[in-house]
């Protein structure tokens, strides 16, 4: 299958990329710039880049149908960590001229990712039809993108899904999202700064969110959304002691010490499990223990650096 990818080069996009080159997919990849590009995800020919952004689709719409892909996968969303109104409805524009774009290139399916974020009030085992939040910027953004992306492509009579993501994790993650920032804190000495260490959460890994995906991609199910998570809830201060574990570190963080959450939610993933057989086959200690040795990796890797610096 040819497949185009926006975002490629983030998290979530550099382990799915990996999925479906070993699944055999051809790919061409949406790039800011293509130097380093080919280092970064190895030489091979089941990979091509394209140079270009969101901005400005135009530049690239004429290699775009030279390469003639069966489906798109759209996971770029600018700007993160910024969820301001502004960022929010340049994201809802680019996505909006992008699903148009392909689907006038006669690209038969579109995959773009969603959040779980995207309900509203969630309590509890949350499924595919609970309400929809439409007030805040990113959750109104992304549901309506969805709304946008199931019109275009019943007028163009092809194949849409919005894969809802919960709280990924995994090697590659940003700095200052929840996981990292603990494994950065043991390892500086310091407690984590979480004011609510008694919220419960689900957490995915990363390479489970990659394989579902690709799961939509080849089987191209009935449904639209489908949520993609653990399907069980995980208290922060039980990430957090598992980190520590992890790393060697004896924890002195228990549930029945950690201060009240305010969250208490999973997915249902039985939508998925049902359609396409899906479920997450990383344990959340497998997850975690993989997670710590890549950033262990990396500080050494910096360490060598700044030793052969000096």
């Amino acid at each position: 299958m040819k497949i185009f990818i926006t975002g490629a080069t983030g998290f979530i996009g550099r382990h799915l990329v990996d999925a479906l080159v070993g699944r055999g997919h051809q790919l061409l990849l949406l790039v800011r710039s293509h130097t380093g590009a080919p280092d970064r995800f190895g030489h091979t020919t089941e990979i091509g880049f394209l140079g270009g952004d969101l901005t400005d689709m135009a530049a690239w719409s004429s290699p775009l149908k030279g390469f003639k892909p069966d489906t798109a996968i759209h996971l770029a969303w600018q700007g993160l960590p910024d969820y301001s109104p502004k960022v929010c409805n340049l994201n809802l524009k680019y996505g909006n001229r992008l699903f148009e774009t392909i689907a006038q290139l006669g690209c038969e399916c579109t995959v773009s990712i969603g959040s779980c974020w995207e309900y509203k009030k969630i309590s509890g085992a949350v499924g595919e039809r609970a309400e929809l939040e439409w007030q805040q910027p990113f959750p109104a953004a992304k549901n309506t993108l969805l709304r946008i992306g199931k019109q275009t492509a019943e007028e163009y009579g092809v194949k849409f899904y919005w894969p809802r993501i919960f709280f990924v994790y995994g090697p590659g993650q940003r700095e200052t999202s929840l996981i990292p920032h603990i494994i950065n804190s043991v390892k500086n000495g310091t407690a984590p700064a979480v004011e609510y260490r008694g919220n419960r959460n689900d957490f995915i890994y990363v390479k489970d969110v990659a394989e579902a995906i690709v799961g939509i991609v080849e089987n191209q199910p009935a449904e639209v959304a489908y949520n993609i998570g653990a399907g069980k809830s995980v208290s922060v201060a039980r990430v957090i002691s598992m980190v520590r574990q992890a790393m060697r570190c004896e924890s002195d963080i228990s549930e029945s010490r950690s201060q009240a959450g305010k969250d208490n939610f999973w997915a249902d993933i039985s939508r998925i499990k049902k359609d396409i057989g899906w479920s997450s086959k990383y344990s959340f200690e497998q997850g975690i223990a993989d997670t710590v040795r890549h950033y262990a990796a990396c500080t050494e890797v910096d360490d060598k650096r700044q030793f052969a610096k000096g």
